[in-house]
This record gives structure tokens, C-alpha cells and sequence, in this order.
């Protein structure tokens, strides 16, 4: 849990507060040779809007981030089965919308980006519990929204999505303080960052910008390696390392894809094979501890897609990618050695949890834990959305930034569109999240097998050299006037992705204010379609369809049709 008037497409993932009790996917183990199966007790139960899931290093714990709740659930790992206990005093506070957490290497440092309160928040892990470290939160950039350790535990960074920047702490014993020259500049939107197993590499997946930025990471720093920042598939939403270092990862929202890269030093080179196709809307991505296999969390297509990366080039697994039962926001695989365990959240119910027993994990104090979830739990039926509107539908950018990733506000206000923009509004039928995707009307092209796709010089290749064969005989000048006119005859309107507003909340009626921009980034002025989504819905008829006008500053706005 998105997002980046930007010159490309642009997400949001943002997140409002759900009043419904939301449960983790827990754990899931996912061989090449097995489909996904549940670990007994799954699901287990966790705040609402749980939005990032990270394992300690030795897989005793595992901390789940609730973003609605304000708050960090924190579970002890059966180290026979694979089962979760709630540790005593769990969940504990974690500041505003917190939205993404980390473990340092040793287990002993808990980080969590508060993504409302523009800081991040650091952790002692007791036997206690939680333990908030003298000073902490300290301040970040606008809207943190993706945290992690250097390996070693003395680095700390932060993806400051609102600021276009990345911060970075030094750690020391349980002092942290910024690094001399943080914030660090990177792309537009940074949504997600990773260290390299060795913590020389810190990766930042750019949403607004679509590539992934790699730095050299010191204490005295961050500098790009050559080359970067290297180009991904639209939207990198997540990013992650291969624990042998060899690979990293971008799973790609709205390209549908995940993108893998080579990593030799720190030389980066796109892999063979990518970007790979998904489901639709990927916005995890992670690596299992073995580096065998990568998976990522399909957010629009509700399904898990796993592929083994022993080989030269990445294979899908067989059966892959999986159907959730309901939409996953986050995963995360477990330790090396262990059970073998692929933790999954989701943003409007349960998981399964499959294990693959291997080595047991070291012993882990159980006391004071209580038991999550319960065997056969039974899931809420589909959650589904209707009466997309926009009101009005003709209006002006606003210039205030529509919030990437937040949560609604708990009192409800009559939006202001006085000074341009709209108000979004829908209805859900439980609680659950929504994606209101949002794209542009572009001139199109209608090609064989392929629709209404953009127009662009290689579609009108494609479209004139499939005709080329009759127009072989003809005049150059006549063939100019018939290529004109199948040119003509084939324009259509096609639309193209330009982001995605991801909202979680409880059934009835919902409102949404929306300047205009996605973040601080205007949309141009032109004609838009915008769908409502909450996955898949029996009857299938789980979208909602809307349609909008963005006015240049001069006109005035209009009162929708």
C-alpha cells in the first residue's frame, strides 16, 4: 500500500480508513512442484487495512503494518508449523497510517514509515513487545511510504513519495540520526526501496517516472551507479533484491509485468526474458530465501504469480499465477532453512497459508501469545462497487495535491470545488478496497485482433503494412490517397492508463475530494474514463464506469450531465 500533470501515467495507492476487522493472508508456501495450500489456523486476524508484512531475519516473528488502525501487529512464528501468535500487547501503536515496516538483520529493530505523519518510527523488539527507541519517530520527507535495514542494520531509508526523495538514518546502538546530506534525491513517486544482501545497493522503484533507481549506500551516502536509473514496465510499484544479490525486481502496477535485472558489482543489466507479463495490477514483488523462486501479489487480478529463477531466464511455475480468494496487497517470504514460508496481506479479508516443512526454526518463547485465526474460517462474500460518479464532470485542476496514500478523513466535509476539481463519489457493498483506475482518451487505431490500441508511427506501420499487399499495384499517388483513407477509416478513441486511486473503507456510500492531481501532478486537460474495481465479484459485474473533463484554466467548470 501507488501515485507519480506528470508527463506519463501516474498511480495512487492510496489507502482510507476501513472500519472493518481485515485479516493477514498469513503464510504461504509456494514450491515449483506444489499448488498454494493452507497452513492450519489460517487466516489469522489483524488490523484493519493491513498494508505491509516483513519477517524478522531468523523467522521467529513477523510484523504486519494496519494501515486504518494506526498500529503494528506483531506474531510469534510456530516453529513447527508454521502457525502465528499474537505477541502479548499486540498490535501495538505505530503513529499515522503506517504503511510499511522492517526488521532489522539481527531482529532487534523494528522500523515503520507513518505515512500520515510524514516520519518513521523505530522499535526495540523485546520479549515485551514493542519498545519505542529515545527520539523516536523521527522526521522524514512528505508521505513515507516504503522503509528498510541495510542488512547490517547501521543504515535506515526511507521512500519519501510526496518529496521525490529518499531519507537515510545512520543507526548505532539505539541512536538514529540522519546521514549528512539526506534527503536524497531520486525519481518522481518513489514508492518502494530495497538494500542489496550486501548492503553496498540501495534500489528505489520511481512509479512517476517508471525505472528504478540504484545507489552506492554508505554512511556517507547515496550515489547513482552507472546507468541508472534503468527503465521498468509502467508504474514499478514494489522492488526487491534477490538474496544472493544477483537479481533485483520491480513489480510493474499498471504494465502488468515484473521487470528482473542482472546484478554483477554494481553493474545493472536488464535480464533475459523480461519484463514478464502477470495478473494485472502487481504491486508487491519478493524473492524466496533460497533465490529460487520470485513471486508477486497481483492486487488487480487477485492472484499470486510465482516463477523459479534457478535457471537463465525466469520460468513460470506450473499453475501459476494462483487465484487469491480475495485482492493481496503485500508479501513477504520467510527466512532461509526454515518452513518455507510466503506471507501474503490483503486488503479486504483472509489468505491461506501453505508450508513446506524443511529445517525447524531455532526454539522461539511462545509465552504470553495468544492464537490468530481459526481452521475452516470462512470468508465475507465479494465485495463489490457501484454509482462511480464525478461531480461535477467538467472542472478545472485544483491546486491542492490529492493525497497518494492516506487514510478518509473520520469526520465527514462537504468538498470544496470552488477552486477547481471534483468530488468522486461510489457506493461499496461491504467493507473492502477499491481501485478507481484512471485513463486518458488519445487518438487510437483499430487493429486486427488487437481492438482500439494507441495511435503511434509503429501502430501505423502495422495497420498500413497489413494492407500493403492491395495497395502494391496501385500509383504512388493513389496509393498515398488510399493509405490516408484506411488511416481515417481505422481512427478510433483508444485510452490510455494514466494511474490508479486505491481506497479502502466500510459498505454504503463513499466521497472522495479530487483536485485534479495524482500527488502534486496535474492531469492535462482532455477527456478521461475512470473504473471502479474491487476485483473479481460473483456476479462478475464488480466495476463501475464514470466518465470526466478536465477544463483548461480559462473555461469555466460545468455541472455534470
Amino acid at each position: 500500500m501507488n501515485v507519480r500533470a506528470r508527463p506519463r501515467a501516474t498511480l495512487s495507492r492510496t489507502k482510507a480508513v476501513a472500519t472493518a476487522f481485515f485479516a493477514l493472508s498469513p503464510l504461504v508456501f509456494v514450491s515449483p512442484a506444489a499448488a498454494l495450500s493452507p497452513v492450519p489456523g489460517s487466516p489469522f486476524a489483524t488490523g484493519a487495512t493491513p498494508s505491509a508484512v516483513a519477517f524478522s531475519q531468523a523467522g521467529q516473528r513477523l510484523a504486519v503494518a494496519n494501515q486504518a488502525d494506526d498500529s503494528v501487529s506483531l506474531y510469534a512464528v510456530d516453529p513447527t508449523s508454521g502457525a502465528l501468535g499474537a505477541v502479548a500487547g499486540s498490535p501495538f501503536a505505530a503513529g499515522g497510517a503506517p504503511s510499511s515496516v522492517a526488521f532489522s538483520g539481527d531482529g532487534s529493530r523494528l522500523a515503520v514509515a507513518d505515512l500520515a505523519d510524514d516520519t518513521v518510527r523505530v522499535f526495540a523488539v523485546t520479549s515485551q513487545g514493542l519498545v519505542p527507541l529515545s527520539g523516536s519517530p523521527f522526521a522524514t520527507g512528505a508521505q513515507p511510504y516504503s522503509v528498510a535495514f541495510s542488512p547490517d542494520g547501521t543504515l535506515l531509508a526511507v521512500a519519501d513519495q510526496g518529496d521525490d526523495d529518499v531519507s537515510l538514518f545512520a543507526v548505532a546502538g539505539g541512536a538514529v540520526s540522519p546521514v549528512p546530506g539526506s534527503p536524497f534525491a531520486t525519481g518522481r513517486v518513489p514508492y518502494s526501496v530495497a538494500f542489496s544482501p550486501g548492503g553496498t545497493l540501495l534500489a528505489v522503484a520511481n512509479q512517476g517516472d517508471d525505472d528504478v533507481a540504484v545507489f552506492s549506500a554508505s554512511g556517507t551516502g547515496l550515489a547513482a551507479v552507472p546507468g541508472s536509473p534503468f527503465p521498468t514496465g509502467d508504474e514499478p510499484y514494489s522492488v526487491a533484491f534477490r538474496p544472493d544479490g544477483r537479481q533485483l525486481a520491480t513489480a510493474d502496477y499498471a504494465g502488468n509485468t515484473v521487470s528482473v535485472f542482472s546484478v554483477t558489482g554494481a553493474s545493472v543489466t536488464r535480464a533475459a526474458g523480461s519484463p514478464l507479463a502477470v495478473g494485472e495490477g502487481p504491486v508487491s514483488v519478493a524473492f524466496n530465501a533460497d533465490s529460487s523462486l520470485l513471486a508477486t501479489a497481483n492486487f488487480g487480478g487477485v492472484s499470486t504469480s510465482v516463477f523459479s529463477v534457478v535457471g537463465a531466464a525466469p520460468v513460470p511455475v506450473t499453475g501459476s499465477p494462483f487465484a487469491n480468494a480475495s485482492a493481496p496487497i503485500a508479501i513477504a517470504f520467510g527466512p532461509p532453512g526454515q518452513l518455507g514460508l510466503l506471507a501474503t496481506a490483503f486488503g479486504d479479508g483472509g489468505v491461506s497459508l501453505d508450508a513446506f516443512p524443511q529445517t525447524a526454526l531455532p526454539p522461539v518463547d511462545l509465552a504470553g501469545t495468544q492464537t490468530g485465526g481459526a481452521p475452516g474460517a470462512t470468508r465475507p462474500p465479494p465485495v463489490t462497487v457501484s454509482r462511480l460518479a464525478f461531480t461535477p464532470a467538467r472542472f478545472v485542476v485544483g491546486a491542492t495535491p490529492t493525497a497518494l496514500s492516506a487514510r478518509a478523513p473520520k469526520k465527514k466535509t462537504k468538498p470544496k470545488t470552488s477552486r477547481g476539481g471534483t468530488t468522486i463519489s461510489y457506493t461499496l457493498s461491504g467493507a473492502g478496497t477499491v481501485g478507481i483506475a484512471i485513463s486518458r482518451k488519445v487518438a487510437g487505431l483499430k487493429l486486427k485482433g488487437k481492438g482500439c490500441v494507441i495511435r503511434s508511427p509503429k501502430t501505423q506501420k502495422a495497420l498500413l503494412v497489413a494492407s500493403a499487399k492491395s495497395l502494391k499495384k496501385l500509383s504512388p499517388a493513389a496509393r498515398r490517397k488510399k493509405q490516408a483513407a484506411l488511416l481515417k477509416a481505422a481512427t478510433c478513441a483508444a485510452l490510455k492508463g494514466i494511474g490508479t486511486l486505491i481506497r479502502a473503507g466500510s459498505a454504503g456510500p463513499h466521497t472522495l475530494p479530487f483536485s485534479g492531481r495524482l500527488g502534486k501532478y496535474a492531469l492535462a486537460p482532455g477527456s478521461y474514463v475512470a473504473v471502479a474495481s474491487t476485483g473479481p465479484a460473483s456476479p462478475p459485474a464488480a466495476t463501475s464506469t464514470a466518465a470526466f473533463t478536465v477544463l483548461t484554466a480559462k473555461k469555466r467548470t460545468g455541472s455534470s450531465a
